[in-house]
Formats: C-alpha cells, sequence, structure tokens
C-alpha cells in the first residue's frame, strides 16, 4: 500500500470524473474583523479552520487510466472521506439504508427510487439493485464513496460491528 495524498489544507468536497480523475476541493472559512474576535471569544477559532483560505481545486489523475476508484489509496480515500458527510456501517448495510444515514434522501422510498431512476453510485458504479449492501464493493481501507447524482457525495467506513 502506498500513500497517494497528504498535506491536503482542509479538504471539502471530492469529486470523480468519469476517467477516473480525482478533483478534491480545499478551502476555510475566512473570517476577519469583528467575526473573528467573535469567534476567539466563543472559542471556534479553536474548532474550526478559520483564517486565509487555501480555495482551490486538487487534480488527482487516475495513473493507470482505469477509471477506477480502486487505484486510490487508504490515506488518500480516509482524507477525501473525512472532508465528507460520512457514516460508518457494517459490510452488510444496504445501500438504500446508507443513503438515509448520509442525509442524501430522506427516506428509505426516496432512496429506491433514486436507485430505480438511476441516479445513485457507489464507488463510481451504478447501484441498479436496492438489495446491494456496501461490503462486496470496499475500496482500500474499508472505505467507500457513495454519490447522488452527479455532485452529491458521502463517504462510508466499513467496520465489522457497530
Amino acid at each position: 500500500m502506498s500513500l497517494y495524498a497528504d498535506g491536503l489544507d482542509n479538504p471539502r468536497n471530492i469529486y470523480v470524473a468519469s476517467n477516473g480523475d480525482v478533483f478534491v476541493s480545499e478551502a476555510n472559512t475566512e473570517v476577519t474583523g469583528l467575526k473573528k474576535i467573535g469567534a476567539d471569544i466563543i472559542g471556534v477559532s479553536k474548532s474550526q479552520h478559520l483564517g486565509k483560505s487555501a480555495n482551490k481545486i486538487l487534480l488527482f489523475k487516475d495513473a493507470n487510466g482505469d477509471g477506477e476508484l480502486s487505484s486510490l489509496s487508504a490515506p488518500a480515500l480516509a482524507s477525501a472521506i473525512a472532508a465528507l458527510p460520512n457514516v460508518a456501517a457494517t459490510g452488510d448495510t444496504p445501500v438504500t439504508q446508507l443513503l438515509l444515514e448520509t442525509g442524501l434522501v430522506t427516506s428509505l422510498g426516496e432512496a429506491r427510487r433514486a436507485i430505480a431512476q438511476g441516479g445513485v453510485y457507489l464507488n463510481n458504479v451504478k447501484v441498479e439493485d436496492d438489495t446491494v449492501t456496501v461490503g462486496p464493493h470496499a475500496l482500500a481501507g474499508w472505505h467507500a464513496i457513495l454519490r447522488r447524482g452527479k455532485k452529491t457525495l458521502a463517504g462510508i467506513k466499513i467496520v465489522e460491528s457497530l
């Protein structure tokens, strides 16, 4: 296993292009003046990345050209998923439940409709059955990326038990 990316400056979003290239946006909350003083007083400046923002998008090329997320290392996936809404789940958790738990949908019915309409992807592969579970699709480090539509992403950390 090798490190794919490190030293990222507050990664926020990840997007996987159809050719397998991975885009990661970096951004901080920029607070100045009275708002910065207020943040310091109430203590949120220590828990948030305040200050000058990186405000950039990084491109990680699909080195082997296979278009698969499987070529990403476990540290790269962990770093990217940490910047997304994410949940821990066991391998037998259905994708419908994960859509709900990550907030990508508001009900199991909406999850089933999204799958039936062809708008749900697990690790950049279209989910065509609402009974699919996440475990068999795990990537490096037991991670998975769930996508609804073109840009709405969530991370999954697959664990043995909750």
